[in-house]
């Protein structure tokens, strides 16, 4: 417990002597509740009608931020759909954007470019 307090301490004194309200750098932030980015992988994407894709995202953020989930969307859910997953199915042939935003700061997304197409005849199973 003795070094729980010291470090403690260490850490408002160096917080303090910067004398412009930043911590020192290194420190992290447990106040920091701040959605700096969300970046979604792929960026870029082929996906097949009928055929589903997995994407990713994730959330670069202040240590405060309790919920790094993500909402995801469609621009155009014809062409293909999303699940709150990121599970992305194709329906017709087209270029959509599918959008992963922050449910802690909805100013901040990031986004796939998700193109669907058909697999010609001559590749098809027989």
């Amino acid at each position: 417990m003795r070094v729980v307090r010291w470090t403690l301490v260490a850490w408002v004194i160096g917080a303090s002597a910067c004398g412009d309200g930043k911590l020192v750098p290194g420190v992290v932030d447990p106040n920091d509740r701040s959605v700096h980015a969300v970046s979604v992988s792929p960026d870029h994407a082929v996906v097949i009608v009928d055929g589903q894709l997995q994407l990713g995202a994730s959330i670069d953020a202040g240590a405060g931020v309790g919920d790094r989930s993500v909402t995801w969307t469609s621009t155009n859910m014809a062409v293909a759909s999303v699940s709150s997953t990121g599970l992305v199915i194709g329906h017709s042939v087209g270029s959509i954007t599918i959008i992963a935003t922050a449910k802690a700061d909805s100013s901040k997304h990031g986004t796939s470019a998700v193109q669907v197409a058909v697999v010609p005849q001559r590749l098809r199973a027989r």
